[in-house]
């Protein structure tokens, strides 16, 4: 649960829940809600989305949600540049 919404994550993936302090972000295109973290970098914050994290994405990768709950992170409902993860 992040920010009183429920947050779905494959169980082999919670630990990346666990490891970080998560809190909800609004996207700026399209509204919904997203997982977000952010850890030092030397004198910087970086964000880091739950979706990406947990699909592996690399710089430039586009990951997309099959259904329409931004908050749904588990590997069946992500496709990362146009492919299905599960």
């Amino acid at each position: 649960m992040v920010g009183g919404k429920l947050c779905r994550v494959d169980d082999e993936y919670a630990h990346y829940v666990d490891d970080y302090s998560w809190c909800l972000n609004k996207g700026k295109y399209n509204y919904s809600w997203y997982a977000i973290c952010g850890v030092r970098v030397g004198k910087k914050v970086k964000k880091i989305y739950l979706h990406r994290l947990v699909s592996g994405a690399n710089p430039g990768d586009r990951v997309e949600f099959v259904g329409s709950d931004t908050l749904d992170c588990r590997r069946s409902n992500l496709r990362l540049n146009g492919k299905r993860l599960s």
